[in-house]
């Protein structure tokens, strides 16, 4: 692990964290979403009520780990996931419900208590940064804890350069990443968010309410990408099989509109238990850029009311 002068921040702002997790908020009351869960749709093992539940406690770790940040970045992205851990366990079952948000929202989080940032792509770089200098062992230990305790049937038996979960701990949380590179969530720490800011951009720029625009989002990606949940689970013909009807989704939306599309998409992936949660977790950070980009932008349009 490498310092690199990271010691020492700002104070942390909770507004501005709960402004970037407020896409856990969002996004699982969207609908239609193919085969996830949505305000009217659940799954077997967890509904909306669970999303919501487990939204606040991604706020309270996001929390956690943009104050360790303030004093240092060392450990900051630990502490989120072992305050994680200790949450989960007191208030919802042991089922995945936001693991991929998770992961992706602690660097962003210990950020904002890093250094104050004039936009997103601000604080994404600072966010790259501390997971590339200020993690280390510590962090590789207590994320494998939290895999530990989910009990992730899906992961499967791993053999590779870094030990499976439950066959002890790697040496650094980086060597995770660049193991599961191939991963859309693990991938995004590495690469600066870039799916992440895809989804932003979109919702940005498309014309209508904020459901609407999600919508959008959550069919150019799925179109673009496919889903590496989708892969995890069922492989990677199920993964390229659900990037074609994605594909076909898309075209259609020109006569079906976005909503017909995806609720197209929905009666071929809910059968067959797709979920793209992958996808879906990189929504609701898109959504958190889009509400926090717009108070960096009002926090830095100067004030001409006086000249």
């Amino acid at each position: 692990m490498v310092d690199r002068g990271f010691d020492g921040g700002v104070s942390c702002n909770p507004v501005l964290v709960e402004l970037l997790v407020s896409g856990s908020r969002v996004e699982p009351l969207v609908e239609p979403k193919p085969g996830g869960v949505g305000r009217c749709v659940s799954h077997g093992d967890k509904s909306v009520f669970d999303f919501e539940v487990a939204s606040m406690l991604v706020s309270v770790s996001a929390y956690e780990s943009c104050a360790g940040a303030s004093r240092s970045c060392r450990s900051s992205i630990a502490s989120g996931f072992r305050v994680y851990r200790r949450l989960h366990g007191l208030f919802l079952p042991r089922t995945n419900v936001y693991l991929g948000l998770l992961l992706l929202i602690l660097p962003l989080s210990a950020s904002l208590g890093l250094k104050e940032h004039n936009n997103v792509r601000e604080m994404i770089d600072a966010a790259r940064d501390i997971v590339l200098y200020c993690t280390g062992p510590e962090e590789a230990r207590e994320y494998y804890r939290l895999l530990e305790y989910l009990g992730l049937s899906h992961l499967g038996v791993y053999k590779g350069p870094i030990p499976g979960v439950g066959e002890g701990y790697p040496d650094s949380f980086v060597s995770i990443l660049e193991a599961a590179r191939w991963d859309h969530v693990h991938r995004e720490l590495l690469d600066g968010y870039p799916l992440s800011l895809e989804a932003y951009g979109i919702i940005k720029e498309s014309p209508g309410g904020l459901e609407g625009r999600v919508l959008n989002a959550i069919l150019e990606l799925l179109a673009s990408y496919g889903d590496t949940l989708i892969a995890s689970k069922y492989g990677w013909r199920a993964y390229k099989k659900a990037l074609e009807d994605a594909k076909t989704a898309k075209m259609l939306s020109t006569k079906l509109g976005v909503r017909g599309a995806l609720e197209w998409l929905d009666s071929l992936w809910r059968p067959r238990g797709w979920n793209p949660g992958s996808i879906y977790d990189i929504v609701a950070v898109g959504i958190g850029f889009y509400m926090l980009d717009r108070v960096f932008q009002i926090n830095h349009t100067p004030d001409t009311s006086r000249r």
